[in-house]
This record gives structure tokens, sequence and C-alpha cells, in this order.
């Protein structure tokens, strides 16, 4: 007789799916551009490069389910894109009042617009695990409104000017976008994670991050498109059937019962170690942290009244040639180099400041130009007059003198040195009765160390069955390539804590992690001041100019090292620093240094331990240049104040 056992399993499955949803947000409206001007409507700004806003969007969207973790569909939106562009325009006004004078003016240039649409943006989704949808798709949609405002304000001066009587306003516009784009056209790339509301996940809430880069301009007349970064939720309710399927499990006879195999023994977990050694500079001892120290430096050094000339050229170098525009230009005192060759610009800018003073240009040859035309000399002294009357100082406020040599000549002490000898003597002379004219410039720069300048990061990683794994070096984007590594890394100015990590992963998808953090403390010239820790303020004074080749201390300087007496205060430590030009053997260049430094501590009253000499070595400035040699002739002073 035989007998049949029959089982039957029953299992539910999910027929294919779709859904609709309703959804919306705001944006954050990116505009990117380049023109000056929209259409015919009268524009005085330089040029619109960009700007941002804020806008909102609304809509509806059906998806259908196609394969395992793919979807398709399609939304309609109604987009409303905003945004400000605007551009400070810094000039120079006439002010007519009392005495005439050119002063700084700000020009502000503000664009605002509103752009409307409806679009149909189709779109295809990757869903990662059961929650998470990443999608792709194209937005385009049909322009509804296309409007702007533009306005151009005087800014400042605040308590004068006006557009040739017209007010401080001088452009108001407020109409419709000319030659503005019908259709829109983007790219659209999305994130959107689904929270269930109910046990059936037929009704969802879905939060959702997208971004739609242009195809399509704004107007065709103008360079200008707009992107978008919305942010969203909506609500969404789910279609679909659940299907009952019996699966038979028939074993004929009397059913046999087996035991499954053991499974296999599971390897050991992942490994992951770090190890991070800041290193003292000094020695292999390691330290707690980074330490980044700001020290403030002032620097005051002279104006040198000289403009050097080309040998038998009365052409202005190019490297003291400036303009109006850079009236306004503060980055022409930001550094040292760029300063010492704006004379011309310092000297006019305090010459429309003292419009009582007037000065002396005397130009003057070398003797390797003995032969020249006689007017050379005059002639440099003409070129830079007629650069400081183009700067705005009048004609009549400079005289104008021309001599051979200079009445302190540079004169060589050996025949290879001659050529520069001669640049230094080919110059125009700047005196002026008015000491305003020709005070010393002070320039504040904040010089930052890092204590150590590097640290040790050793890493080790290990797993069994596999691995793949990921590393982050701090203060710098080097990928650990191998499973054991060690990294030297050069700081390069951190501003707060790193860390050190490492993450492991098996076949079996068990992790191990590892971090280290390296502290960072940052010790900023404010907190130096509160906490009246190290120098938190350093003065440096370059005030004394020697003459060639020599170190005697003149009336001048003396009048200028009673002034820097004033500023020592009790506790303060001052150093002073001898220099010399590249002119001469390092042997003599050492030793007329020591000897200037030395006049200027005996007048300051300080003792000799606190002199060095540093000769040629370690210029501030160039010594391929006439006036850098020039500026290379000093002592350094330095006060640290605590």
């Amino acid at each position: 007789m035989l007998c049949v056992f029959s089982m039957v399993a029953v299992t539910r499955v999910r027929s294919q799916s779709s859904e609709v949803a309703l959804h919306g947000g705001i944006a954050l409206n990116a505009h990117a551009a380049s023109f000056t001007q929209l259409g015919n409507y009268a524009s005085c700004c330089p040029e619109f490069s960009g700007g941002s806003g804020f806008g909102y969007w609304f809509g509806a969207g059906y998806r259908l389910s196609i394969a395992k973790h793919w979807l398709i569909g399609a939304s309609l939106i109604y987009n409303s894109q905003q945004g400000t562009m605007d551009y400070s325009e810094l000039s120079v006004v006439a002010d007519l009042r009392d005495t005439p004078r050119v002063r700084q003016a700000e020009f502000l240039h503000e664009l605002t617009s509103t752009v409307t649409s409806l679009g149909i943006e189709p779109h295809i989704t990757f869903r990662v695990g059961k929650r998470l949808d990443l999608s792709l798709g194209m937005r385009i949609a049909s322009v509804f409104t296309h409007h702007f405002t533009q306005r151009e304000t005087l800014q400042k001066p605040e308590d004068y000017g006006e557009y040739l009587g017209a007010g401080r306003t001088w452009v108001n516009h407020d109409a419709d976008i000319p030659d503005a784009a019908s259709i829109y056209l983007g790219l659209l790339s999305s994130i959107r994670y689904a929270i269930p509301l109910n046990n059936s996940s037929s009704w969802l809430i879905q939060p959702e991050l997208a971004y739609i880069a242009p195809f399509s301009q704004v107007t065709t007349s103008a360079s200008w498109s707009t992107s978008d970064l919305r942010f969203g939720i909506g609500i969404a309710h789910v279609f679909g059937t659940d299907t009952a399927v019996a699966i038979p499990d028939t074993i004929y006879g009397k059913p046999k019962e087996t035991q499954p195999p053991s499974p296999p023994p599971l390897p050991d977990p992942p490994v992951a170690s770090i190890q991070v050694r800041i290193l003292n500079d000094d020695s292999n001892a390691t330290v707690d942290s980074i330490l980044v120290e700001e020290t403030k430096y002032v620097d005051y050094l002279p104006v040198l009244p000289h403009v050097y000339f080309d040998l038998g050229s009365s052409t202005i170098p190019q490297r003291f040639r400036v303009d109006k525009n850079d009236l306004t230009d503060n980055t022409k005192y930001s550094e040292s180099s760029k300063a010492i060759q704006s004379v011309l610009l310092t000297v006019a800018k305090r010459l429309m400041d003292n419009p009582k003073a007037n000065i002396t240009l005397t130009g003057c040859t070398s003797e390797a130009e003995s032969s020249s035309d006689a007017n050379l000399a005059r002639n440099r002294a003409l070129a830079v007059q007629a650069m400081l009357v183009e700067l705005g100082v009048a004609k009549d406020r400079i005289d104008i003198k021309a001599r051979k040599l200079p009445l302190a000549a540079t004169r060589a002490s050996k025949s290879a040195d001659q050529q520069q000898a001669d640049e230094e003597n080919q110059r125009v002379e700047i005196l002026s009765s008015d000491l305003d004219i020709l005070q010393p410039m002070v320039l504040s720069t904040v010089d930052t160390t890092i204590t150590p300048d590097s640290i040790v990061v050793h890493g080790r990683a290990s797993a069994d069955g596999g691995i793949k794994y990921s590393a982050a070096i701090p203060f710098t984007s080097v990928e650990a390539q191998s499973h054991r590594w060690e990294y030297t890394v050069a700081i390069p100015s951190p501003r707060r804590t790193d860390s050190a990590f490492i993450e492991v992963t098996d076949s079996l998808g068990r992790i191990a992690r590892a971090s280290q953090t390296i502290p960072v403390s940052v010790m900023t010239v404010e907190r130096k001041l509160t906490e009246q820790r190290g120098n938190a303020e350093i003065e440096r004074y370059s005030l004394i100019l020697f003459d060639f080749d020599k170190a005697d201390i003149t009336p001048a300087h003396q009048h200028v090292l009673a002034k820097i007496l004033k500023r020592i205060r009790e506790g303060a430590l001052v150093q002073v620093y001898g220099m010399t030009d590249s002119m001469g053997s390092d042997e003599y260049n050492m030793d007329l240094s020591r000897r200037r430094a030395m006049e200027v501590a005996r007048a300051l009253g300080l003792t000799e331990d606190l002199v060095y000499a540093l000769g040629a070595r370690n210029p501030r400035f160039s010594n391929d240049t006439p006036e850098g040699r020039a500026y290379n002739r000093t002592v350094i002073i330095e006060i640290h104040k605590k």
C-alpha cells in the first residue's frame, strides 16, 4: 500500500505596486551670472556675477515599480525662483564744499528677480534597502512670470553726493525681464526617505532633498542661470495587493527526518588600531597637543624718498608706476615689499591730505651716464612730476631741480659693485619741509607659528576571510594604501581639533573602528592679551636708514631714536639687529652691521648682549633692486610687549 503525505506552505507575495504623493517645501536659489545690463535698461554696474535667494515649490507625483529596487515616475511641480544680486563699487567723488577735495565713494548696485514656472519632472529611482530612494531625472517647465527690479544707490559718503541733482538713487527699474526664456530645462537629482505611518506601510511621510542644475538661461540676451537646492516633505499613498501562494511539499512514503549540516566556524572578528604621536621639535618625546600661536607685528618703515630709473632712461619703471585707482587700493600697503615701491602713491595721498605742503624733485644721474644728454636728470624729475599731477597733485606745488650725482651718492668699493652703485645714483629725490609728507609708514601683520610642525600616524587593519577598509589621516587628503602604514604629516595651519580614523569591514559585514583625537590649542593675539601670556605684540622699527658704507648716527637719527626710546616700557624685551646690503664681502658686512647695531644700542642705553649682527644674511627686502638695498642698510629695533 502506497501512502502519500502532503504538506502545504503558504506565503504572501506583494504584486506590482505604485504610489501617488503630494509634496512641497522651500528652495535655496543660486544665481550664476555675468552681465552688466538687461536689454535697453540703463545700468552703471561693472558686472552682476551672481547671488542667491529663497523660493518655494509644491506639486503632485506618481511612481510605478518596474523591477526589484527600480521605479519610474513623474511629478507636476509649481516652482518660484527668487534672488538678489548686488555689487559694491568703490570710486571717488569730488567734494566741492569749502575746500575742494576728492573723497572715497561707494555705489551699491542691486538687482532682485522673481521667476515662476510649472513643469513636469520625469525621473527614474533606485531604492536602497526598503526606505531610501535615489532619483535622477529632468525638469521641463513653462515659465509664467519673469520680473526684476534694479536700483543703483550712492551709499558713501553718507553726508554728501547725488546723481547730477537727481538724488542718491540713479537707476530704479521695476519691469519684466527683457528677452526672458519661456522654457526652463534642468537636470534633477534627489534623495528621499520614506517613514511609514501605519503597520501596512500604505501611508508614508517622505522628507526629501533635491538639486536642479540648469541647462537653460533666464534670458537670451545675457549670461544668467539659476539652480535650485530644494528642501521638502511629502505624504504618499501606496497601492498594491498581497497574494497568497500555496507551495506544496509532498513526500512519498514515510517522511524521513534529516539533520541540517553544521555551520562552519566563524572567522575571527576584524581588528583595527591607530596611534598618533605628536613629537617635540627638539626630541622624540611626545607632547599633549599642537600649539598654534599668533604674534602681532607692527612694522614702522621710513618712506625712502627715491624713485630709481634704468640706465640712460627717463621713463618711470613699471614697479613704481601707479594710477588713480590705486588711491583706494589698500593692498598697496598690506605688505612691506609693496609699500616701499608705492612711494609716489604715498606722497600723492599725503599732499592731498596736506594742501599747504609743497615738495622738491631733484633728478640725478650716475657716473655711467656722464656722457649722456645733459637734460636726462631734469627729464627724470619731470616724469615724476607728471605722474603726481596725474594722481591729482597741483603742478605748482612741485619744484624741479637737477644735478649729476646725488649729494649722498653710492660709491662702489670694488669694481664688481659699480653697476649696483650706478643703479642707486640714477634716481629722483623727493624733499619736503612738511614732516607729514615723508613720515614713516605703519604696517600691521599677524604671524602664526605651529609647534610642532608635524605628527606621526600609525595604522593597522586585519580580518580573516577578506577585508575592505577606509582611513582618514588628519590634516591631509592622503588615503592609506596597505593594511599597515605609517605617515609623517606636515601640519598646515589648524584652527580646531582634528582626529585620525580607521574602519575595517570583513566578508561577513562585521565592522571594527579605531580613532584618536589630535588636540589643537590656538593661542590668538586676543587670548594672549587677556591671559597675559607670551609676546602678544612685537613692534619692529626700521626707521634708521644708513648711507652707503656708513655706521655713524646723524642728528636726524638721534631724533628718531628719542621717539623710539619713549615706546620702551618697563619689563619689555628690546633687541637690536644690524643689517647691510649685499655689496661688499661677507666679512666686511658682518663688521659693518655690528658697528651700526652697537651705535644704536648705545644711543638707547642697551647692553651688548642684546645686539645681533646679521650682515647681508636674511635680508628683509630684495638686494636685486636699488630700493631694496637702501632699505637693507638699516638697524631693526624689536620691542616685545608682554
